[in-house]
């Protein structure tokens, strides 16, 4: 059983072998060296047309949006100044940067405390269809 106009929008994580340069150089000379790259790929375009196509359809009169990626801030204000929506973000980086463009132009803005992300959290192992899960332990 789902929640009442409740959605979750998804992307995907890409990881590739890249050539990135070095802040330093190492002391054989050499300025780059190889690293996986992982890049989240997708979630703000399809957030941005969920939002935009419910908009079309009068599904919502207000969104809450979970982010801190500025990417969204232009279909955030075509749904506010185009179809009169009302849209909140709660930011979920515990890190300290909200993107201020999203803070300024939402029309309200929470941030997620990590005392409310570690209650959150799965207990250390969980059983899945697959067998045990383990959560990383830097969590």
């Amino acid at each position: 059983m789902g929640l009442p106009n409740f959605s979750i929008t998804y992307g995907k994580f890409l990881s590739h072998t890249v050539s990135m340069r070095l802040a330093q150089a190492l002391p054989t000379g050499e300025t780059t060296v190889k690293v996986i790259k992982t890049e989240e790929k997708g979630t703000d375009v399809n957030i941005a047309s969920d939002i935009l196509l419910d908009c079309f359809k009068d599904k919502f009169k207000k969104a809450v949006i979970i982010t801190n990626d500025s990417d969204l801030l232009a279909p955030m204000k075509i749904a506010q100044t185009e179809f009169g929506k009302t849209i909140g973000i709660i930011n979920p980086s515990t890190r300290g940067r909200p993107s201020l463009e999203l803070k300024n132009q939402a029309d309200f803005y929470k941030e997620i405390r990590n005392k409310h992300l570690v209650k959150s959290q799965f207990e250390d192992a969980v059983l899945g269809n697959y067998g045990e899960v383990y959560k990383p332990h830097d969590w």
